[in-house]
């Protein structure tokens, strides 16, 4: 018999879904998902909370450089009273192109 939990979690990947490098275009498949069950899902965030957590890798890190979100994914993620945090991390180039 299963029980309440007072904790839990899901995830949505973009992984092989989405064939794009630009995160507006990931974050636009994951919005198309949620926003139409938005009242529910902010109903969820009301007893816990609501996080994109976003991995960022780039053969390219200098200053500053880092993901631009477009004002419609703001205004996305803010309509889903969620919050963002991003893991970024340089990562080597690939040395032929079999490797991309």
């Amino acid at each position: 018999m299963l029980a309440a939990h007072d904790e839990g979690w899901w995830a949505i990947r973009t992984e092989g879904k989405v064939d794009s490098k630009d995160i507006n275009d990931h974050f636009r498949h994951v919005l198309d998902l949620l926003l139409p069950r938005q009242e529910e899902i902010r109903k969820l965030v009301e007893g816990g909370e609501a996080l994109f957590s976003v991995l960022w890798q780039s053969i390219y890190l200098y200053a500053g450089t880092g993901p631009v979100l477009g004002r419609e994914i703001i205004a996305g993620i803010a309509a889903l009273s969620a919050e963002m945090a991003f893991d970024i991390y340089q990562i080597d180039e690939p040395e032929s192109e079999e490797e991309v």
